[in-house]
């Protein structure tokens, strides 16, 4: 066998299929014994749907997505604005302008029919329990369902198993970053009666930080509802049960009519920033959330994670047929990290931006290293509680860190910086009163009454400076960047 794939999501089956039409001996597992369900990543970007057209499957996803469009904000129970975004017609140079719509599980159904017609298939219920490395490849050994033991060989094993990566485990890699157990939410796929679905995505924001989504699943009677969570007063964490939702549902929305039924996934979450500093370790590499994972702020996560098996497919397929130098998988890395380092940044910003909410362990991007706060845990125990907020780069062969700003612009404007030191602890407060972003974007601001939309153009959205967790200012990237 050329290739082992660990994990049947997003990443790997992209690969499959890739390695598939390519005439490349692989295998695919997958430690569940059947198909995933859930939401999970919703958006596809343009890029991924050239990648998956490429693929030969973009024309499904198209039929089964839904054109990301309109927002609707609210602040409590009134309206604030609906936020409509005309899809852009395509064109020779940008075929698929829009990023659509999609629960994970629709994309990896497509994906499995596509690996089908390939001659492939996905082998459910086999767990990774270990592997080796030589001169000639891995050994692996892998438990069935049933509790037999098999042993494969194969040139390269190619990690793409999640989060909690068997294989990254087994290398011993560092997975660094900063875990929050002060920010988690609860993520579910269910029914709401009472909800308007022709308003598209719901987004109810809360003074406190808290806030609470609701998106229409496409071609589904469904939504997949986000809700940040918190403690009670003894500090316990509530339990993620459709009780729970219904109460954030209740709490954030105002609104008692809103009934929440038929879940069909439900999950805890917890804020998680980190990453690998090495995609490769000899035979064996890494795709997808097994090298990367951030918060979901951005749509960013599949789609890494298939650009990264796209990235990875037609190298090993060289290598494999002995056209190329075993080397061109080193370009797999250099070419792929750099990327998962400014998703990690533009998710933690967005992240903060739209919960109002310092990080404990933010990213900054600043010459282009991925860097934490000295008063994260995770990076520098000792720190004094009152010693300013600077960085430790963690990137490899840096030792400096990057101080924050101390003080902002004297106005917002077009050429003002997105990123300025450590920007992550931004936030975006939204008053239509001041001019400062001139956009063709525009709002379609709404009474309490919902009988008298008005369209507000994007340059009277101010943008308001936030602080860091030490009172020193941030500056705001522009609302354009977060919306």
């Amino acid at each position: 066998m050329d290739v082992l794939i660990v994990g049947a999501g997003p990443t790997g089956l992209t690969l499959a299929c890739d390695l598939a039409r390519r005439g490349i001996d692989y295998r695919i597992i997958e430690q569940s014994p059947v198909p995933q369900v859930g939401s999970r990543g919703f958006t596809l970007k343009p890029r991924s749907l050239e990648a998956l057209d490429d693929l030969g499957v973009a024309d499904r996803i198209v039929a089964a997505a839904a054109v990301h469009s309109r927002i609707r904000f609210h602040l409590g129970e009134p309206p604030l604005f609906d936020l409509d975004v005309p899809p852009a017609p395509p064109s020779e140079q940008r075929p698929y302008p829009n990023a659509l719509a999609l629960p994970e599980w629709r994309t990896e159904a497509i994906l499995r029919d596509r690996l089908a017609e390939l001659g492939g298939k996905v082998d459910f219920g086999h767990r990774l329990t270990g592997f080796t490395t030589d001169a000639h490849g891995v050994t692996a050994t892998l438990e069935r369902a049933d509790g037999a033991v098999e042993t494969v060989h194969a040139r390269y094993l190619i990690g793409a198993d999640g989060g909690r990566s068997q294989v990254r485990r087994t290398l011993g890699l560092p997975f660094t970053g900063a875990t929050a157990e002060d920010t988690r939410a609860l993520l579910a796929d269910v029914r709401i009666d009472g909800l308007d679905r022709r308003a598209g995505v719901h987004l109810w924001m809360a003074s406190d930080g808290h806030l609470l989504v609701a998106r229409p699943i496409p071609q589904t009677d469904t939504w997949q509802v986000v809700a940040s969570l918190q403690p009670d007063a003894a500090g316990q964490w509530p339990d993620p049960t459709l009780a729970t939702l219904q109460q954030a549902m209740i709490e954030r929305t105002g609104r008692a009519d809103l009934r929440l039924s038929n879940p069909q996934w439900l999950s805890a979450w917890r804020y998680n920033l980190r990453m690998v500093d090495t995609y490769r370790v000899g035979p064996v590499l890494l795709a997808g959330d097994a090298a990367h994972v951030h918060s979901p702020f951005g749509g960013h996560g599949m789609n890494t994670g298939i650009q990264d098996a796209y990235n990875l497919g037609w190298k090993l397929a060289l290598v494999l047929r002995d056209v190329a130098a075993d080397s061109l998988l080193d370009t797999y890395q250099t070419e792929r990290l750099p990327v998962a380092r400014a998703v990690l940044a533009d998710s933690d910003q967005r992240f903060s931006a739209a919960t109002h909410r310092g990080r404990s362990g933010h990213y900054c991007d600043s010459s282009s290293r991925h860097s934490w706060p000295a008063s994260s845990a995770a990076i520098a125990p000792t720190t004094p509680a009152t010693a300013p907020a600077r960085c430790l780069c963690i990137s490899p062969g840096a030792a400096a860190g990057c101080a924050p700003a101390t003080s902002p612009p004297t106005a917002p404007s077009r050429s003002a910086p997105t990123r300025h030191g450590c920007s992550a602890y931004c936030a975006a407060r939204i008053s239509p009163s001041w001019p400062s972003v001139p956009s063709r974007r525009t709002f379609r601001r709404t009474s309490p009454s919902m009988s008298t939309p008005t369209r507000l153009p994007l340059s009277a959205v101010r943008l308001q400076w936030s602080t860091r967790p030490d009172n020193s200012p941030a500056p705001t990237p522009l609302v354009r960047d977060r919306l």
